[in-house]
């Protein structure tokens, strides 16, 4: 449970440092799963690169410094925490509209 937190934060931490006024999570239980949503307001993703930002080392922006963005890890290890529990994460986005981040878990996962 403590690596699931790990990884709900990232998804936090991620949308803080990229929104423009705003971060909304939101938690949907079901029967045999549940979904966490993670909304930002910010810039948002193009469609080619949403698989690639659950990749390790991976930065939108290669001028940033550990400082102002980080290593590009984040994402990667929100996303092998998520799979390890046998859920699976996304990211679904419109480049200036924000992004939505999600996973699904089964009910009952630790």
């Amino acid at each position: 449970p403590m690596y699931l937190g790990w990884a709900v934060r990232n998804l936090i931490r991620n949308g803080v440092r990229h929104s423009r006024t705003k971060v909304t999570m939101t938690f949907s239980p079901g029967t045999d799963t549940f979904l966490i949503y993670v909304d930002d307001d910010g810039p948002g993703i193009s469609d080619h690169n949403h698989e690639k930002i659950f990749q390790p080392f991976f930065r939108l922006d290669k001028s940033r410094s550990r400082a102002s963005g980080g290593y590009g890890l984040g994402l990667a290890i929100a996303k092998r925490i998520i799979e390890e529990h046998g859920g699976e994460i996304g990211v679904t986005s419109e480049p200036g509209e924000g992004c939505c981040f999600y996973f699904i878990l089964p009910a009952g996962s630790d």
